[in-house]
């Protein structure tokens, strides 16, 4: 039955429709043409600097004051931090450094 293939394939598909639109109002927008070069993010809060001449793509964007942390879009307050040889370390990442316990 035609209503009955319907409903099933909304009680599949709207958990993911519900969680993708929520993201999106949350944490960014998707847009049809977006900038292509890369947004600013925990590991480089200012972006990549410079100019960038390269044509719109689609994707997600951040909304205005958040930034990229992994796959999702943080305020700048939520981000890790970089650890004395660089690498970046997500917050709550317990480390033992010596004789203490370091947190980001």
């Amino acid at each position: 039955n035609r209503n009955t293939l319907y409903s099933l394939l909304l009680i599949l598909i709207l958990p993911h429709i519900h969680h993708s639109v929520v993201k999106g109002i949350l944490q960014g927008n998707y847009t049809h043409c977006g900038p292509a070069c890369p947004q600013p993010s925990c590991q480089e809060p200012a972006g990549p600097g410079g100019s960038c001449n390269k044509p719109c793509v689609e994707g997600c964007v951040c909304n205005e004051g958040l930034i990229l942390s992994g796959d999702k879009c943080v305020p700048p307050s939520e981000c890790g931090c970089t650890d004395e040889d660089g690498k970046y370390r997500p917050v709550s990442v317990l480390e033992c450094v010596g004789v203490c316990w370091s947190a980001c």
